[in-house]
């Protein structure tokens, strides 16, 4: 939880910006759902959930696949109380 935070604040483990922000702290509207895409990059405690092997494992027994690979990840946060 706290290092998906962080992302959302713009600390990075890594010094290396996601891909794609779409919301910076003190810029954007405080009530607007939140993205980040490949937030992996930018934090070691993500990519290690992200491009896990289980993780993988388990996209390929739901959907009975052979073999899956990461496209993108994409962090979102709805605040409470937010319109949009």
């Amino acid at each position: 939880r706290y290092e998906v935070e962080d992302v959302f604040k713009g600390k990075y483990q890594t010094n290396v910006y996601p891909d794609e922000i779409h919301w910076r702290p003190g810029i954007s509207r405080e009530k607007v759902t939140r993205e980040v895409c490949n937030a992996w990059k930018s934090s070691r405690t993500i990519r290690d959930i992200v491009c896990s092997e289980r993780l993988g494992a388990l996209a390929c027994a739901l959907m009975n696949w052979e073999a899956s690979r990461i496209g993108q990840d994409d962090l979102l946060h709805k605040p409470p109380g937010s319109n949009a």
